[in-house]
């Protein structure tokens, strides 16, 4: 071993060990750490140390290198250990003094060759290695172990500190826990014992000493005692949950759990009976606040579908009474124009025809809002189940069929996966594949083609309904206009196909089941329109 800042030795006829020989040779254990407060990395340890604390030299469990206290903490289980405090205190006098210093027997928990865990006794002595500049470079830790001689003299004041010391810490704990503890003793009930804790609970008064009956005498005590009586006389616990206190008189109540817990002796008979009560004023208010929120919740949903049912029967009346005036125009109209009040004049059938072209958009208007209006009840219904997507869509096709003969279109049906099943509303998908084809009948000209076509959706775990047309197309720019309110497909707001409505009562649907509906087109070639579901199982 080659210490830093070693004078050379001086020349002798016989020949002097190194000083690692003599290092190793020490009957006792040793260790030397540097000087490098507060690291005191460990340099040199001889093998009776090693032996002694189960460890080896070099390695990844290797002494060498390591910081001291990080390599020899003190025990996570004992909270009274108080070895490392003792021996850095030391070591800081060896710094300060540059000379020894003994320490105090110091105990260890220490794992044996077979990795057992044993208990030794060490006397250290911690001595300073001086560099040329006077300056402490290192300190060597010499210990005695003393664990095979211990007597009374070591002993008993150790393990007295240690009692004392332990008793502190339990009566610290005690007074500190964040719970209200208080120990009752004998069938009167007599306080024997409580925490800070139960002192605010009991509103501060004076309890030790007290039956429950003198302590609690301005309360209805006797359903109390009653409790505490059954408890010593049953010997199970009882356990009493958020039960309000107003310890400080006026003011908002808090919430205690309590456990009445019975003590008993080692012959198994009642001695007392410990109260333990546990603030629970947060969660009954989280509860209570949860509670309040879920039935203004219910009652706002009641109120929204009483107003959504008003307003459908106002819409379904306001339709009604514009439907009768129009078609009385679309009557009248017809029979000017067949000539029937007398004879009629070309411009006056071009008027005529301007009349009934304005009475057949209004009314497709005033259909319009009194279709939304009869959707507004289907909207809102929120049942979900496994729907066969295949069956649907065949069932909406004979629905349109009729338009498209009339145009002239051929239509084509595909189901690439025909036991394909989403988890929807049945009435609403097929409100949406109605809405789609005939956005799709209504904008693709005469002699076009119409297909719809089902299968897994591109995103794991969803299906997905395909429409698709030959028909006029859309704007890339308005693709996304499309599924606004009162917007036609083509782009036009003011067109007399309709108002606009299908396509965004046609998303608000299926967003409403979990899914989307998106589009691709080409304007002149043709659209799109994608229903994408959560996929069933």
């Amino acid at each position: 071993m080659s210490w830093p800042g070693r004078r050379p030795a001086p020349s002798f006829t016989t020949r002097v060990p190194d000083f690692e020989s003599f290092f190793e040779a020490l009957p006792a254990p040793c260790i030397v750490f540097a000087a490098d407060d507060p690291r005191y990395t460990i340099v040199a340890v001889n093998e009776m140390y090693l032996a002694a604390t189960n460890s080896v030299r070099y390695g990844a469990r290797g002494l060498l290198g390591r910081p001291l206290f990080q390599t020899f903490p003190d025990p996570l289980y004992d909270p009274m250990a108080t070895e490392t405090a003792n021996l850095r205190i030391s070591l800081h006098r060896v710094m300060r003094s540059r000379s020894a210093d003994r320490m105090a027997v110091q105990r260890y928990e220490m794992l044996d060759p077979t990795g057992a865990q044993q208990e030794r006794y060490w006397c250290p002595v911690n001595s300073p290695v001086l560099d040329d500049a006077g300056e402490v470079a290192f300190i060597v830790h010499l210990v005695e172990d003393v664990t095979g001689r211990l007597d009374a003299q070591y002993a008993a004041p150790w393990y007295g500190a240690r009692a004392l010391g332990m008793a502190s810490f339990v009566d610290y704990a005690f007074a500190q826990a964040p719970v209200a503890i208080a120990v009752l003793r004998g069938p009167e009930h007599v306080f024997a014992a409580c925490n800070r804790a139960y002192g605010a609970l009991a509103g501060h008064r004076p309890l030790v000493g007290l039956s429950v009956r003198e302590a609690f005498a301005d309360v209805d005590v006797e359903t109390i005692v009653a409790l505490l009586d059954e408890v010593w006389t049953t010997r199970k616990p009882y356990v009493v949950k958020e039960f309000p206190i107003n310890p400080d008189g006026p003011g908002p109540e808090i919430y205690y759990n309590f456990v009445y817990q019975p003590l008993t002796d080692t012959d198994g008979n009642v001695t007392g009976i410990a109260v333990i009560a546990n603030d629970v004023t947060e969660l009954v208010q989280q509860r209570e606040s949860a509670q309040r929120a879920q039935a203004e919740a219910e009652m706002a949903r009641l109120a929204a579908v009483d107003a959504s049912r008003a307003t459908s029967r106002i819409l379904s009346t306001l339709s009604h009474e514009m439907r009768t005036p129009l078609n009385a125009i679309a009557g009248y109209t017809q029979l000017l124009g067949a000539g029937v009040r007398g004879p009629v004049t070309p411009a006056q059938l071009e008027d005529l025809k301007r009349i009934r072209q304005s009475q057949l958009h209004l009314t497709s208007v005033v259909n319009a809002v009194l279709r939304q209006a009869k959707l507004d009840h289907v909207m809102g219904t929120s049942e979900i189940d496994d729907v066969p997507v295949a069956d649907v869509c065949a069932a909406v096709e004979s629905l349109v069929m009729p338009q498209m003969r009339e145009k002239g279109l051929t239509f084509a049906f595909t189901s690439n996966a025909p036991d394909l099943f989403a988890r929807a509303n049945a009435v609403k998908l097929r409100q949406i594949v109605l809405n789609l084809l005939s956005n799709a009948v209504k904008f693709t000209p005469e002699g076009g083609h119409v297909s719809v076509m089902c299968d897994a959706g591109e995103s794991a775990g969803t299906v997905a309904v395909h429409v698709a047309d030959t028909g006029i197309g859309i704007a890339e720019t308005n693709l996304e206009k499309v599924f606004e309110p009162f917007v036609q497909v083509g782009g036009a707001v003011s067109s007399d196909e309709g108002v606009g409505l299908g396509l965004s009562i046609s998303r608000d649907l299926a967003r409403g089941m979990g899914g989307d509906i998106t589009v691709r087109s080409t304007l002149g070639v043709g659209s799109t329109f994608t229903v994408t579901l959560p996929a069933a199982g």
